[in-house]
C-alpha cells in the first residue's frame, strides 16, 4: 500500500520552500531565501509590518485568543537574549510572549501577524506562547523553542 507525501512532509526535507519557475516574461533580479523558521531581520520589518489586517478589521483576529504558526529561531542559548520572530494572527499591542512559563525580555509587536520576542535564560525544550486580553495560544509543535548550553 503506498502513502501519499503530505505537503509540509515534503517541505521539511528542504531547508526553505521551493518555488516553481516564474511565469513566462518575468525576470528575477535577485534572490532572497527565507528559511521556514525565519529569524528577525530574514524578512524586512516593513513587509512585517504592513501583514495581516489592518484597522479597522483587525478585531476579527485579536477577539479570539492568538495562534502561534512558527518561531524562528528555534534554538537559542540557555543563558537567554535571543531575538525571536513569532508568526501566526491575534497579536494585539498588549501582546505578553511566554516561554514556557518565563516572560520574554521584551516584546516588541509589528502587526496582528508578527512579533519579535526575546527569549529569558532557560533550559530544554519549551513552548513559547502568546497571551493577549483575548487569551493564551494554544502549546504546538510550531511554537516549541529550545535552549541550549
Amino acid at each position: 500500500m503506498e502513502y501519499p507525501l503530505r505537503p509540509y512532509a515534503v517541505a521539511q526535507l528542504f531547508s526553505g520552500y521551493p518555488c516553481p519557475p516564474p511565469p513566462l516574461g518575468i525576470t528575477v533580479a535577485s534572490h532572497h531565501l527565507i528559511s521556514d523558521h525565519p529569524r528577525p531581520g530574514d524578512i524586512p520589518e516593513d513587509i512585517l509590518i504592513a501583514a495581516g489586517l489592518t484597522e479597522p478589521f483587525r478585531s476579527l483576529t485579536t477577539n479570539e485568543p492568538p495562534v502561534v504558526t512558527g518561531i524562528g529561531p528555534i534554538v537559542g542559548l540557555s543563558t537567554g537574549g535571543t531575538a525571536v520572530l513569532v508568526s501566526g494572527s491575534g497579536f494585539a499591542p498588549d501582546s505578553q510572549v511566554l516561554f514556557g512559563e518565563a516572560p520574554a525580555l521584551a516584546v516588541r509587536v509589528l502587526s496582528s501577524a508578527y512579533l519579535i520576542a526575546t527569549s529569558p535564560p532557560g533550559l530544554g525544550a519549551v513552548n513559547t506562547s502568546v497571551k493577549t486580553g483575548a487569551g493564551t495560544s494554544a502549546a504546538g509543535i510550531d511554537s516549541v523553542f529550545v535552549y541550549l548550553g
